[in-house]
């Protein structure tokens, strides 16, 4: 995830919000590829704790921040956000409308979310594609296969056609796409400013 970002924003100063950011995985990988202005926000208190000692034992706390917060009010200014990334945290949000409209209302101009969540109805060539992608053992295709279903996410037909999809036309309007990469689905919201 970490070097997709990477792809999108060459620009290492940008103000990056890593919303859900438990441990600190994601915002500790883009500090290793270089950013400097990065801020997570999580819902939990240890989760924040933790990901600042994370932070601390890698060297990066100078660039690192967690802060708790609760993602239906997020607390920064309208259009002072270049970049929002969120994986596998979608499926806890109580209101994403809300969510996206507030990730709309702090982007900066041009300014994107990529939201990367877990689709667990996914066809055989597909989850074939994630096991490869995770290194996994193609033998493992057939249990991977079965086991999918029982994971955390949010099954794609709710992107394509469902309340989900209700929800992104309504608060995004056609400002986001939707990719889809074995079992990962990405929802990529841009903003066209403020």
């Amino acid at each position: 995830m970490a070097l997709e970002v990477a792809r999108c924003f060459r620009d290492r100063s940008i103000r990056i919000v890593d919303l859900g950011s438990g441990a600190g995985s994601l915002s500790l990988n883009l500090a290793r590829l270089g950013y400097r202005f990065l801020v997570g926000v999580d819902i939990s208190s240890t989760m924040c704790r933790i990901a600042r000692f994370n932070a601390l034992k890698t060297g990066f706390y100078s660039h690192l921040d967690f802060i708790l917060g609760d993602v239906h009010s997020l607390p920064f200014r309208d259009g002072s956000i270049h970049c929002f990334v969120s994986t596998s945290t979608l499926h806890h949000i109580r209101k994403p409308y809300v969510l996206f409209r507030e990730i709309m209302r702090t982007l900066d101009r041009g300014g994107s979310a990529l939201i990367y969540e877990f689709s667990h109805d996914v066809n055989f060539k597909e989850a074939f594609r994630s096991v490869k992608i995770l290194g996994m053992n193609p033998i493992f295709i057939p249990i991977f296969v079965r086991l999918a279903p029982m994971l955390h996410g949010i099954p794609r037909r709710e992107f394509e056609e469902g309340w989900l999809a209700s929800i992104l036309r309504l608060c995004c309007k056609d400002d986001y796409e939707l990719q889809y990469n074995g079992i990962v689905t990405l929802i990529k919201l841009k903003s066209k400013g403020i």
